[in-house]
């Protein structure tokens, strides 16, 4: 990797973008100051092979400040490049106010990909939320996924830099692609691999998926903080996105308790609602899958941040699910990979 300078990647971005930043609504307010990845801060350059010259406790933001908007949950099953992953995170970034990526899905062809995720993020001046996907087959895939980010963070000197949690698994439990003991244990020797560099665990899992399976409970006193998959278009009484506010109370009431003796921070890591039911059926009859939901329901997100901000630890983070529509029908925010238009007027406060 040659020399990497962020600023002159964002501005090369958004010169190639014009259409596409001024489509969106745009970030509504920085966070932090100079620190990693607040949108006032700018990554400096480094050689090929080389780590900032910033110890890893002066670069991030703190956790307390990881709250309201954090950014999109962003698919790698197609594997993107290098440079489309630069132009999808500048795009994330500078017309959305994105702080992070969550990725969803995998990329197991393509030896590397992690390494360019990570290359990606840091020129583009956002963070990483890393996901190891099980899938749902019960196979030990996950196996490969997994050291193939240990291998990343200790080997990329970047890495450190970039990623700031791993999720083992998204909705691993309900699926049953493994148990909450061996969820738990994968979770602990996981920690024992990255905490020194600053990373925390997690899984990233519905409520629900706590019920599935005897002791599901138990796995949220081995994480380092909660990651809820939250998508209330599928309860049985959904109707409109706009209403969907006692259903996402009720799971974050049930967290709440769960966690009360070591309270621990929360982030929606996966939460939004269709505007068509091209990929899933809702449980509900009257569940109202069009744009018009679709936004309402981000609003209704947006008009809680300062609920949000009351929450443990600084309060409660969200990521919008998902950032492409092409990716995932009916689910994003943009109209494509290619044509990064925005579906309808999308903005929310990175702080209040």
């Amino acid at each position: 990797m040659p020399m990497l300078s962020a600023s002159l990647l964002l501005l090369a971005a958004s010169a190639a973008f014009p259409l596409q930043l001024a489509l969106g609504a745009g970030p509504s307010a920085a966070c932090g100051t100079a620190c990693f990845p607040s949108l006032a801060f700018t990554p400096p350059q480094v050689a090929a092979g080389k780590a900032p010259s910033v110890a890893l406790s002066s670069w991030w933001c703190p956790r307390t400040s990881e709250y309201a908007f954090m950014g999109f949950s962003y698919d790698v099953n197609g594997c993107p490049t290098y440079d489309d992953m630069v132009r999808h995170f500048t795009n994330q970034r500078l017309a959305f106010g994105a702080r992070y990526v969550r990725l969803y899905a995998h990329c197991d062809p393509v030896p590397g990909h992690t390494d360019d995720i990570v290359n990606a993020a840091y020129v583009s001046g956002i963070g990483v939320f890393a996901l190891i996907w099980f899938g749902f087959d019960g196979d030990d895939s996950y196996k490969g996924r997994l050291a193939a980010w240990l291998d990343t963070i200790n080997n990329n000197p970047l890495a450190p830099y970039v990623v700031r949690n791993i999720a083992i698994g998204s909705e691993p439990l309900y699926d049953r692609a493994t148990t909450p003991a061996a969820l738990s244990a994968l979770i602990d020797s996981t920690k024992a691999n990255v905490s020194s560099k600053g990373i925390q665990v997690s899984t990233s899992e519905m409520v629900y998926g706590y019920s599935v399976q005897s002791g599901g409970p138990a796995v949220l006193t081995h994480v380092d903080h909660v990651q809820c998959n939250e998508l209330p278009f599928f309860s049985q009484t959904a109707t409109l996105g706009s209403a969907a506010w006692p259903d996402i109370q009720t799971d974050l009431t049930w967290l709440l308790n769960q966690t009360s003796s070591s309270p621990k921070k929360l982030f929606l890591t996966q939460t939004g609602w269709p505007s068509t039911t091209e990929v899933w059926k809702p449980n509900s009859a009257k569940a109202d899958p069009s744009i018009g939901s679709e936004q309402s329901y981000y609003e209704l997100l947006e008009s809680k941040c300062e609920y949000f901000k009351s929450l443990p630890m600084g309060g409660l983070g969200w990521f919008a699910h998902i950032y492409a529509d092409n990716t995932l029908p009916g689910w994003g925010i943009v109209n494509g990979t290619t044509n990064s238009t925005v579906k309808f007027s999308f903005g929310a406060r990175t702080a209040c």
